[in-house]
């Protein structure tokens, strides 16, 4: 089970987001797994859906705080 502050979420990165804390995730990739994975759901809720800012239409970037990991995994 994983938790805060190393948090696991399957997204895609784009290489246009240069700060290392921030990532571009696509929303629909971000939404079909929130409606699977209940952890995922808590995660989300608990830590990033507050600091979600919307960058473009189908993406989000995503501000993680020092020392939170987002895990990348399919």
């Amino acid at each position: 089970m994983c938790g805060a502050p190393a948090l696991e979420a399957l997204a895609f990165t784009s290489a246009k987001c240069m700060d290392k804390r921030v990532l571009c995730v696509d929303r629909a990739v971000l939404w079909g797994h929130l409606k699977k994975t209940d952890i995922l759901v808590y995660n989300l809720s608990e830590e990033i859906v507050n600091t979600m800012v919307e960058c473009r239409a189908s993406t989000w970037q995503i501000r993680l705080n020092p020392g939170e990991v987002l895990i990348l995994t399919d």
